[in-house]
Parts: C-alpha cells; structure tokens; sequence
C-alpha cells in the first residue's frame, strides 16, 4: 500500500510535468523510496521461501509470495516509468499537443487507480475491464506519435504504453488470484 500511495503521487506530478512544471527532482527521490519498498518486499519473500517461520509470521503461502513478488515488481517498474516519463518530457518541442498526450497519461493514471482497486476488493470484473482497455489506448499512444513523429516523443508514448502492460499485469494477478480461489473450492 504504500508503494501505491508514492506511485500515485509520482503519477499525479508526472502528469504536471506535461504542462511544463520541473517535476523530476522530487519524482526522482520518490521513485528512490519505491525501489527501496521493492527491496525489502524481495528480502521479506525471499526469506519465507528459506525459512518457514518467516511465512508463518507473515502469513504467506508460495502462491501469495509469487503473487506479491509480481505484484510489487511491476509497481517498481511503474514508478521507473512515470519518472522516465517526467525526465522526457522536458526535452518535448512546443509543436507537441500537450492537451492530447495529458489525456492519454491520465487515462493510463485511471486504468492504474481502477488496477489497485481491483487488486485491494478482489474485483475481477474490474481488473477484466483494465485489462480490456490496454488495446485502445495502445491505438491512442500509436496515433499521437504519428502526428507528433520524434524521439522524445518516442521515449514518452514508449513509457507510457509499458506502464499499461505493467498495469495489466496487476489486472492479470486479480484475475489469477480469483481462479486460484475458484480451483482451490
């Protein structure tokens, strides 16, 4: 939860950064906090595997370890994302349409918000839903950078479309956790 909490305000600042606010300083350290958060996740998981104790106390099974492994990778590479995303932006020319690409950010921002809701309330349904919604804003990322052909704008739509997949990857876990539960009935 609170590698979620950070993402999301280094996705909100992300986001301002397209109006033209110097946001990579502080999204830099933020993203420092991520990686420190996915570390001790990876220490924690790695010692359930070697010691029984640690998965007793901590309650986690093999399944739910390599679930928390995924799910916490892929948050790490969210953030790496949103901050490459923020470095890039920077370097953007002013023929860019800033109001389009913000548009496209915050529908990923919304499929990320709708991923972790599904992941906290078990909601398969939503996660079906995130996961659905990779192909069309795909489309929308391939679109904008054939009208605005250049490579920063290359490194943003590239950034933004492996955080879909990663999101998706959240969406994918809710979903494969729901069918653990169902075969486990």
């Amino acid at each position: 939860r609170r590698m979620d909490m950070i993402i999301r305000s280094i996705v909100q600042d992300s986001i301002e950064s397209i109006d033209g606010k110097n946001m990579y300083e502080s999204v830099y350290y933020r993203d420092f906090d991520v990686n420190k958060l996915y570390f001790l996740m990876c220490r924690i998981l790695k010692s359930s595997l070697n010691d029984s104790r640690v998965a007793e106390k901590f309650q986690i099974t093999n399944t739910q370890g390599m679930a928390s492994w995924f799910l916490s990778l892929n948050l790490e590479n969210i953030a790496d994302n949103s901050k490459n995303i923020c470095l890039h932006l920077k370097n953007l020319g002013k023929d860019v349409n800033t109001k389009e690409l913000k548009e496209i950010y915050k529908e990923v921002e919304k499929t990320y918000l709708d991923a972790m809701k599904a992941h906290y309330n078990s909601d398969r349904k939503l996660a079906d839903t995130v996961a659905a919604a990779r192909e069309q804003l795909f489309n929308k990322c391939d679109n904008f950078f054939e009208k605005h052909n250049s490579v920063d704008v290359f490194k943003v739509i590239s950034n933004i479309k492996e955080m879909e997949n990663q999101i998706c990857n959240i969406a994918r876990i809710v979903i494969d956790r729901e069918e653990i539960k169902k075969d486990e009935k």
